[in-house]
């Protein structure tokens, strides 16, 4: 089935597990369930670059994020940052859907780490292929590192991430058609995902039932020109509500 991923940065949700919970609950009241939702967060380690300039997850706090999610019927992970994240998101204790990683390149070797049995997510710059045969290469390229553990290459559930590293960026930027893609959006208002949902014929209710692919979201419930996380590129309930 289609997914929706909405992500929720510790950012938003500063460690406030009340906070969190009503983030969940308000999409429980909306969701129409015409989409698979998965709640994804963000886990950096203490001495990484990202935990010196954002609000770091605490990571005891994970089984609790899950069980939030699950008593609502929402499957829960979250994207890592470095090697400690992965390790501790791996050894949390429940199972997850897939491991996120960023549109980073340098973030790219965690892909090796992830055991055969947990797909990846993995977000990639479509800004830097000029044709869609370059970046399906260029997909390939990194479709190959998962051999390195396994001569199996890539699961089908794993998946790659049409992504503008732009905080926000514009829908052109998105140069390619978007059908069987799946894509991180950074965009201003829902075009985008109108475009994804389009090129994939997602309105059919079949067709959604049958569709692999996600697309992926910042979520906050008010804008606050102090989170990085809640600029015009994050979607607000009223605007989830449209599509959900």
């Amino acid at each position: 089935m289609a997914e929706i991923i909405l992500d929720v940065a510790p950012n938003t949700f500063k460690n406030d597990m009340k906070y969190f919970e009503t983030m969940v609950s308000k999409i429980r009241k909306i969701d129409t369930e015409k989409y698979d939702i998965i709640f994804k967060t963000q886990m950096f380690g203490s001495n990484s670059e990202a935990a010196r300039v954002n609000t770091r997850l605490d990571n005891s706090l994970l089984k609790e994020m899950h069980t939030i999610c699950e008593e609502s019927k929402y499957k829960f992970t979250s994207s890592v940052f470095d090697y400690y994240s992965l390790v501790c998101l791996l050894g949390a204790g429940f199972s997850i859907p897939f491991v996120k990683i960023a549109c980073r390149p340098e973030l790219y070797h965690l892909s090796l780490h992830i055991p055969r049995g947990v797909p990846i997510y993995l977000s990639i710059d479509c800004s830097k292929y000029q044709t869609i045969n370059a970046l399906d290469a260029g997909i390939e390229q990194l479709a190959k590192r998962r051999k390195i553990i396994s001569p199996n290459g890539m699961k089908d559930s794993d998946k790659f991430l049409l992504c503008i590293p732009e905080y926000p960026c514009k829908e052109s930027q998105y140069q390619f058609k978007l059908e069987n893609r799946s894509v991180s959006d950074h965009t201003e208002g829902l075009n985008l995902f109108d475009r994804w949902e389009n090129d994939n014929a997602l309105i059919d209710p079949k067709t959604r039932e049958e569709y692999s692919g996600c697309f992926e979201m910042h979520y906050v419930l008010e804008r606050d020109n102090k989170n990085p996380d809640s600029g015009p590129f994050a979607k607000t309930i009223s605007e989830l509500s449209l599509i959900l």
